[in-house]
């Protein structure tokens, strides 16, 4: 089962044990709401989250949104090579210039949740990202099936959705949390207030490190059916839930059909996936 930790052991005072002093770039880019742009500008919650990636010199980093670069300058002294996507025109230029004398540096314009974006492809082992509160939810849908053959993931969230990734049985917990569970073990790192980016956003923001798990049950597309129609309506039961597509004998053999989906074990998703494996649903 997944583990699923609060840390605290990256919150550090200051950043002047870096190699250099870091100060993030100077040079101005007007955020586009469109693309939910918040950028991390706090030193030491840079460094913490560096920390926490723990690079080394072998390490090939998918970096998803470098925005004006403040991870990646840091990153690049640390680690063979940065991939990073960018999905704003607009920062092509300002980012190939900052580093275009940096052999490790990739810069790919894309939109992550493109397709024909593999992250397989790529070669990376380590991803980062301050990821867009908007579209979060589809990334980390993403990463999660193409988890294979990455060692570490440290995203940054909007708090209330690391608050539902993280959430224990009995809270509020929903289809992002089982399918994030089952992809990975969870450490929460730090929690940062709005003061931390520009332009400030109206929440907070929590980094949490994501340790892919092997391949299991929950990454068949049979289960992300059931996951689906059973948490179709939160507030009703699963037996309400799955009545339409699956077979209420079978569904009852497994688990009460009284309960409702965001009470379940992950154990428990296995015993009823697998009674109702080969009979799927709608």
């Amino acid at each position: 089962m997944p583990q699923i930790r609060n840390a605290n052991s990256y919150t550090i005072k200051s950043h002047r044990d870096l190699a250099t002093p870091f100060m993030p770039s100077e040079k101005h880019h007007s955020p586009k709401k469109r693309f939910g742009q918040n950028f991390l500008t706090d030193t030491d919650a840079i460094t913490s989250i560096i920390r926490a990636l723990a690079p080394n010199p072998l390490d090939k980093v998918l970096e998803i949104g470098p925005g004006t670069g403040a991870l990646t300058e840091i990153l690049l002294r640390s680690v063979a090579r940065i991939s990073a996507v960018e999905i704003d025109r607009d920062l092509d230029l300002p980012l190939r210039n900052k580093f275009h004398d940096q052999p490790g540096f990739d810069l790919i314009s894309a939109d992550v949740l493109d397709p024909s974006f593999e992250i397989a492809a790529l070669g990376v082992n380590k991803i980062i990202g301050n990821l867009p509160y908007n579209i979060s939810t589809p990334i980390l849908t993403k990463l999660a099936v193409e988890r294979d053959g990455i060692d570490r993931m440290i995203l940054m969230f909007q708090r209330e959705v690391a608050d539902r990734i993280t959430a224990p049985v009995g809270s509020d917990r929903g289809l992002m949390t089982i399918v994030a569970q089952l992809a990975f073990d969870i450490e929460r790192i730090i929690d940062l207030p709005p003061a931390a980016f520009r332009p400030q956003p109206k929440v907070w923001s929590t980094v949490l490190n994501l340790q892919p798990r092997p391949a299991n049950f929950g990454d068949e597309p049979g289960f992300r059916i059931l996951l689906a129609a059973a948490f179709a309506q939160k507030r009703k039961t699963l037996g309400n839930n799955l009545k339409a597509g699956y077979q209420l004998a079978k569904v009852s053999s497994a688990i009460d059909t009284s309960r409702r989906a965001e009470s379940l074990e992950l154990i428990e998703w296995e015993h009823l996936y697998h009674a109702l494996k080969g009979k799927a649903g709608p």
